[in-house]
């Protein structure tokens, strides 16, 4: 993995939780973009959870409160910036 990429440290933290079974809001958030994170050669171990950006969120919920919403909407938006970089390096 690309250590100076944008969003690597989410990524990173999801596949460790996702290689130790463990159901964190980074493994469900990177499991919400599976397809696109298999676009970019990165593949997930497992299968895909129901829901998995809702269950995400709730997790967030549970640890934060009222400030769910922007800890969500930001780690989505480096997921998302990961990614594209990601896909410019393809």
């Amino acid at each position: 993995m690309t250590s100076n990429l944008p969003g690597h440290e989410i990524v990173e933290q999801g596949l460790l939780d996702i290689r130790l079974g463990k159901k964190t809001e980074y493994s469900y958030l990177l499991y919400s973009a599976s397809s696109r994170m298999q676009n970019i050669g990165i593949s997930l171990e497992g299968e895909e959870p129901d829901d998995a950006s809702v269950k995400a969120f709730r997790i967030l919920e549970s640890k934060l409160g009222n400030s769910a919403h922007s800890a969500f909407n930001a780690m989505n938006r480096q997921l998302l910036s990961f990614i594209k970089a990601s896909e410019k390096y393809k």
